[in-house]
């Protein structure tokens, strides 16, 4: 028997969320992580849809309680009228699109440290003066 591979938390999440706004180009999604907390937010709109459409309820809920059993990070879905409302999201989704993305999130640690340790020792021969 094969063991499934874990993927990252943010590559789960915009895997699902792509398809969340394929199947349901009405509903703008934003999403935004909140590094101190490991708690990743997903805001669904307008609120008319996501109090009152079933469809929608039965393409969420599932993943929420998947994600939060598989995963030590927390997800949350809400609407606009939440206290945690998104202002500036790390990825939105409108009319079955990706709007913006922040492709570091989708990095790993281990493809994020060899660029840093990169950028920290190459020098621009431009700006060297000795």
């Amino acid at each position: 028997m094969k063991k499934k591979i874990k993927v990252a938390p943010v590559v789960a999440i915009k895997k699902h969320l792509d398809a969340l706004a394929l199947n349901f180009k009405n509903v703008t999604i934003r999403y935004k992580v909140n590094e101190r907390t490991g708690t990743h937010i997903v805001e669904l709109t307008p609120e008319e849809v996501f109090y009152n459409n079933e469809a929608l309820d039965a393409f969420w809920i599932p993943f929420c309680v998947e994600f939060n059993l598989q995963y030590e990070d927390a997800i949350v879905f809400i609407s606009a009228d939440s206290t945690l409302r998104i202002t500036k999201p790390d990825m939105e989704w409108k009319a079955g699109k990706c709007l913006s993305d922040k492709p570091s999130l989708l990095l790993t640690r281990e493809q994020v440290i060899p660029q840093q340790s990169f950028a920290l020792t190459a020098i621009n021969p431009a700006l060297y003066r000795p």
